[in-house]
């Protein structure tokens, strides 16, 4: 695993949470949006706090996968008290009929969310592609969260947008091309991730850090190219990953 954090300058870490250790607080919430590792970031961040003997709530407002292991789907509180005292972490959603989970329900999390010492909230869709751009629906993200981490996938350079982008239409409207067959450049990564992203969501969420998050960097060349991005964009804090499953 390789984090490079760039925050006013550049340096390396050795987690996530030790890149946003200044902004996590007691009962932080973080929502993750975009594409291109969303939820293995989320259940990296979500080991690290158990490392640090935090409780951890992990749910999504959309859909994700029926985790393995931690998951709570029985709409009882007590159940997830039960899994954050055996295992610091719980995954709690509703089931579906399509191997997945969805929101908990407002009730449910109301009760549970102040078991929690951080809660990590998977807040987008993405067909499990590197780059996304969202319709006016998307995404779907409380409007009491912390930090927002939106992540895009570097493995996208190089490839057809129409191949490597959820919602490619709506990339190539704000891009102003008419090929389907363009080829991701980083020049189109920079301005999805601001138009996408970047802009409307610290204009929805002024009081929340909005944190673009290039991941996949995978070889020093995607590295560089992540770090030009942010270096470009120049948000208040920016994330270059590359990280192993868990």
């Amino acid at each position: 695993m390789r984090i490079l954090v760039k925050n006013k300058t550049w340096m390396e870490t050795a987690s996530f949470s030790e890149a946003l250790a200044s902004l996590i607080k007691a009962s932080t919430q973080i929502a993750v949006v975009g594409s291109g590792g969303k939820t293995s970031i989320i259940m990296r961040i979500a080991e690290e706090q158990k490392a640090l003997n935090k409780r951890v709530l992990v749910l999504t407002t959309t859909h994700m996968f029926t985790p393995e292991r931690y998951g709570v789907f029985s709409g009882l509180a007590i159940d997830v008290e039960n899994a954050l005292r055996a295992y610091n972490i719980a995954i709690v959603g509703k089931e579906t009929d399509d191997g997945k989970i969805t929101w908990l329900g407002d009730e449910l999390y109301q009760e549970i969310a102040p078991m929690a010492d951080i809660i990590l909230i998977e807040a987008d869709g993405s067909k499990r592609l590197p780059l996304k751009f969202p319709n006016e629906s998307e995404p779907v993200i409380p409007p009491y969260v912390d930090i927002i981490l939106a992540v895009y996938g570097l493995s996208a350079i190089g490839r057809r947008g129409s191949d490597a982008c959820h919602r490619w239409n709506l990339a190539r409207a704000a891009l102003d091309i008419s090929n389907d067959d363009e080829i991701v450049k980083p020049e189109h990564m920079s301005l999805l991730m601001r138009e996408a992203y970047l802009n409307p969501l610290n204009k929805k969420f002024p009081s929340a850090y909005v944190i673009p998050i290039f991941n996949q960097a995978d070889n020093e060349a995607l590295v560089d190219i992540g770090e030009k991005i942010i270096d470009e964009l120049k948000p208040e804090m920016g994330i270059v990953s590359s990280i192993l499953p868990l």
